[in-house]
């Protein structure tokens, strides 16, 4: 579990923490005895961790655990969410035979922090990934005492793989820690097909053998919201659509200021037409899941495959006069989470959660997957099981200074703390949408909320010291991928997280 160590270069510290890690211009994977090679994108493939007491232990007999994080969904955009369109068909079936948990909310609505948070059960400020990516072109990166879910995994002598999709979770990160394979795109992103291809190859190997954890990582979704071919004209603007929008009073064109993407300007972002490009990128990632789906179903793993199908954050869409992500706007943050445990009934779960509940939820719904020392570490709960506080969810925009606006969500309350701009409350039920701003009329709540979240910013900030991420300079290739991403935009300085002092 070793890292990078303070003043070591990002390559330096990679190659430590991947024990020495090697390359191949082919896919190399070993399942269930068998070495596959394919003309697929490279992927990395570790050597054996060095020998630790689980060596000795049998190989495990639980369930395989397949986590699939599609990028940029926004909750309701699913038909299982209540939306009109029929973007989801493979994720509703799943969601009728899982836990389908109405109320997830991301901690930070960018790719890396929530997806750091969603392996480590941290919150960002706890593990140091707050951005993709510092003003300063500095790389955040995992540090030595954090532990990830592959990790866990991995010393209960599971195979673990990773199958990602795009630049801001690519092994310059460290959250490749723990993952035998690693399959990433060349590029700065690749569709879905093109990260299920080398992903059913490995699939169709390893289903028979000793159980998996599998990260499927897509990205579709994200802007520019560029569908295949015959998916572009699935969807187009109707009446249901309209209406939809005046009901949530959607801009009809977003202003670039608050775009986390590739827009030239505001005249180029149409609500209307982004919305339509959006779903059918939806529609497609929802039937390449299907393949995955079938296979799992064909070579006799369904019934003993947990699946877990959530987001890393939303996509304003123009909601609120934000095109893109990256803000605090309840739509940006509120994500799906359906979890599938073979033999659990179906229900729905209206209990308040974050992406750092994850893993501590799933892990406690089943006997039947490793737990390591994964619950020593989290600061995410099991919310299936009562904990004697009313929930709530923390969330904070990217970056971690005095600047940085910081929410919490409960039942009843959005609270949204702007230093140096005015509060703002939200009551959740009478006013879903976040249109009509209550500050000046509930002080108390306001006063109660603060508090609250000024005491949840200092506990993660004390864990900092202990898990906080390191930084160097990132390389030229990663720079250029997230500017092309549209996470870096060099006439803006404030587009990505300013260095701390």
């Amino acid at each position: 579990m070793t890292r990078r160590r303070s003043g070591e270069g990002i390559g330096t510290a990679l190659r430590r923490r991947q024990a020495a890690a090697t390359w191949g211009p082919v896919l190399g994977v070993v399942a269930g005895g068998v070495l596959l090679a394919s003309a697929a994108r490279p992927a990395v493939q570790e050597n054996p961790r060095p020998p630790t007491a689980a060596d000795a232990a049998p190989a495990a007999k639980g369930f395989n655990l397949l986590l699939v994080s599609i990028d940029t969904l926004r909750a309701d955009h699913l038909g299982c969410y209540g939306y009109f369109r029929d973007t989801s068909p493979t994720l509703d079936a799943l969601a009728k035979e899982a836990v389908l948990f109405r109320e997830c909310h991301s901690p930070l609505a960018r790719t890396t922090p929530t997806h750091a948070s969603l392996l480590t059960a941290l919150y960002p400020i706890e593990h140091g990934l707050t951005d993709n990516i510092t003003h300063e072109r500095n790389q955040l990166v995992l540090a030595d005492p954090v532990l990830t879910y592959a990790e866990v995994a991995r010393q209960a002598r599971y195979r673990t793989a990773a199958f990602v999709s795009a630049a801001p979770v690519k092994r310059d990160t460290g959250l490749n820690a723990g993952f035998e394979v690693w399959d990433e795109p060349d590029a700065s992103q690749r569709s879905a097909d093109e990260t299920n291809d080398p992903f059913l190859r490995w699939l169709s190997a390893a289903a028979e053998g000793p159980p998996f954890f599998v990260w499927l990582h897509y990205f579709d979704p994200h802007t520019p919201y560029r569908p295949p071919a015959d998916y572009a004209d699935r969807f187009q603007t109707d009446d249901k659509l309209r209406a939809y929008l005046r009901e949530r009073r959607f801009a009809v064109e977003a202003s670039k200021q608050h775009s986390d993407g590739p827009i030239e300007d505001a005249k180029s972002w149409n609500t209307e037409e982004a919305i339509n490009r959006y779903d059918a990128e939806i529609r497609f990632v929802d039937d390449q899941l299907g393949r995955v789906f079938a296979m799992l179903k064909a070579a006799g793993a369904w019934d003993r495959t947990v699946i877990v199908v959530t987001s890393d954050h939303g996509e304003g869409l123009g909601q609120h006069d934000w095109p893109n992500h990256g803000g605090y706007w309840q739509e940006q943050l509120h994500v799906p989470l359906i979890v599938r445990v073979p033999g659990t009934e179906a229900r729905q779960v209206r209990t308040i959660l974050s992406t750092v509940d994850i893993l501590p939820t799933v892990l406690g719904m089943t006997d039947r997957l490793p737990k390591g020392e994964l619950p020593s570490q989290a600061s995410g709960r099991n919310v299936l099981v009562g904990q004697g506080e009313s929930p709530s969810a923390y969330a904070q925009t990217p970056g971690d200074r005095g600047s940085t606006i910081r929410t919490l969500t409960t039942p009843r309350w959005r609270y949204i703390h702007r230093p140096g701009r005015g509060d703002l409350l939200f009551d959740r039920l009478a006013d879903p949408h976040e249109l009509n701003d209550l500050s000046s009329k509930h002080p108390d709540v306001i006063g109660a909320m603060r508090d609250e979240l000024s005491k949840q910013v200092e506990r993660q900030s004390g864990r900092k010291a202990r898990y906080g991420a390191t930084r160097a300079p990132a390389r030229k290739e990663r720079v250029n991928e997230l500017r092309e991403l549209g996470y870096i935009d060099d006439e803006d300085p404030d587009a990505v997280e300013e260095d701390e002092p």
